[in-house]
This record gives structure tokens, sequence and C-alpha cells, in this order.
């Protein structure tokens, strides 16, 4: 290895201008080969793009949560469900079940952006009827996203 040392524990130097997240790394390795004490390096990893124009930029879909106030963004990876938004900005949608599909609590009205969601499932059927093109309403657990803003109202239950 030229010039990358990684010694001892905490705390110990390095030389090499490897940086502190690849020597972790490397001693992870090490000590993980089970008495083997080889060092193997490792390529760092880079966290950032600099200059380059010419690859495609896939933007993240932005979900707009509306009824809690104040309206929240937030962005999401293609996937994600309705409920991790508001989860992830403590939007207070209703759930008993926790995101399974199985209560029916976490109902959300789609404002805007429906196109960009999975279809209506049997398990939102199951719960809320085949009255979606007359409600606008789906359950926040089984609603992914699949590209695309975004923009739903929070259904609060009634008492």
């Amino acid at each position: 290895m030229d010039g990358i040392a990684v010694r001892g524990g905490r705390g110990a130097p390095r030389r090499g201008g490897l940086p502190a997240r690849a020597a972790r790394l490397v001693r992870l390795r090490r000590s993980r080969s089970r008495g083997r004490h080889r060092r193997r390096a490792v390529t760092p990893t880079v966290d950032f793009v600099l200059d380059a124009p010419d690859l495609p930029v896939r933007p993240v879909p932005l979900v707009t949560i509306r009824g809690t106030g104040e309206p929240v963004a937030v962005d999401l990876p293609v996937g994600a469900t309705l409920f991790e938004a508001g989860a992830r900005v403590s939007a207070g949608i209703d759930t008993a079940c926790v995101g399974k599909g199985t209560c029916g609590l976490c109902r959300v009205k789609i404002v805007a952006g429906a196109e960009h969601l999975t279809p209506y499932s049997d398990e939102e059927r199951k719960h809320l009827g085949n009255v979606y093109h007359l409600t606008r309403v789906r359950l926040a657990c089984r609603s992914k996203l699949s590209g695309g803003d975004v923009t739903i109202e929070v259904v609060r239950r009634r008492k």
C-alpha cells in the first residue's frame, strides 16, 4: 500500500491523506477478517459531484402536506409512501397499524399529482370502497410515489 497506513484503534495516526471515514472502513474490514490481519485499501467515497453537466438529473419528488396548519414540503425518493412523508415531518397522520395497511386510518386526500402515485390497490378498496373518483381519498401507507410532485391534505377522523 503506497503511503496508506492505518494503525491501532481510536485516535491512531494515519498517513497518506485518507479521509477519516475511509480509515474507519479499513479498520472495520481488518477487524472482520476473522484472525487474518491483512490491510485492504479502500477507495474513499465522494459525497459530492463536480462539473457533471452531461449526466441526466432525476428530480426528487416533492410531497406537500396541507391540513396540519401551514403547508409543509418534504422530498422523498421514488417508491416511498405518503405515510413516510407524514412521519418525516410529524404531520399527525392517524394510524393504528404503523403503515401496514390493516387499520384504514391513515387517510389523505390527493389534492394534486394523483398521476404520480401507484394505482389504487385492493387493500385501499377494502377500507375505502370504490369511490376514489369522487372523494380523492387514499390510504397514505399504500400510496407510493412513482415520480413527480404530489400535494396531499390530511383527513382527520371524526369523533
